[in-house]
């Protein structure tokens, strides 16, 4: 009786282990590379604290805009500090939607979100990863830090778009200068 416990136990968490391991598509590497950033529109919200927040805050900008009738074809965070060196709750970031230019009607946006440029960049040290975002910080920035030695990857910019199979890429772009 307590054999079949174990191995049930042992197979339950064996099962977990694996599919989180393939839903979040933790066997997918990064793609580090030199790219030409092209110019953004961003409307956002300023976030202080933990990171882990993109996600809520996120929605939060999308139903804003949705309510104003903005489409928001693209997701973006902007992290201006590295978490290495700052502390979780001073971190500073910016999440919201992206633009590749400025669409008609932008001209007012909803109270408490913001609209910025940022210009292109030539010769921008960028990523591509096919995986869950939340495994950013030890698939792609891990990877990308092998590149700049000593050089801080912050701020840095994340594109969450889906494909045409509806799977989640993020775009990256490392130590922006704005």
């Amino acid at each position: 009786m307590i054999r079949s416990i174990v191995i049930g136990f042992i197979t339950a968490i064996l099962f977990v282990g694996i599919s989180t391991y393939i839903n979040l598509k933790a066997y997918k590497e990064a793609n580090i590379y030199y790219d030409t950033m092209p110019s953004y529109t961003l409307i956002y919200t300023n976030v202080t604290g933990d990171y882990v927040q993109t996600s809520t805050m996120l929605k939060q900008v999308e139903e804003l805009l949705k309510k104003s009738n903005i489409p928001c074809p693209q997701t973006f965070g902007l992290f201006l500090d590295d978490p290495n060196i700052v502390v979780v709750h001073d971190l500073k970031s910016k999440v919201g939607c992206i633009y590749f230019e400025n669409p008609l009607g932008l001209t007012k946006i909803p109270d408490g979100l913001e609209k910025r440029n940022i210009k292109s960049e030539d010769n921008q040290l960028s990523a591509d990863f096919e995986g869950s975002p939340a495994l950013g910080p030890r698939k792609v920035y891990a990877k990308a830090q092998t590149f700049v030695s000593d050089n801080s990857l912050f701020p840095a910019l994340e594109i969450y778009s889906y494909n045409q199979k509806n799977e989640l890429t993020t775009k990256y772009f490392f130590n922006l200068k704005f």
